[in-house]
């Protein structure tokens, strides 16, 4: 998919619901969706979904505890083992 191509207008509403949602929009942006959203209800039942998948989202990523400070150790053959590969 070319980033460059246009998006549609559903695309774009896409991205604004989940910058709202993501708290990236400033007060002036998050007014005026929330006003579009205020008249029209498949806006809305959007929002909920991507609210939803976001929560969904956090819920399975792994939080920084989580996540190893070191990387994991690299696995490899044992010395014995690569000298029996070898002859393949």
């Amino acid at each position: 998919m070319n980033s460059d191509s246009p998006k549609t207008p559903r695309e774009e509403m896409e991205a604004w619901l989940t910058a709202l949602l993501l708290g990236e929009l400033s007060e002036g942006e998050a007014a005026a969706v929330r006003a579009l959203m205020a008249h029209d209800s498949e806006l809305t039942k959007l929002h909920d979904r991507l609210k939803e998948t976001i929560a969904l989202v956090r819920e399975a990523a792994p939080t920084e505890a989580e996540v190893p400070a070191t990387p994991a150790e690299t696995f490899k053959f044992s010395e014995e083992r690569r000298q029996n590969c070898s002859h393949i």
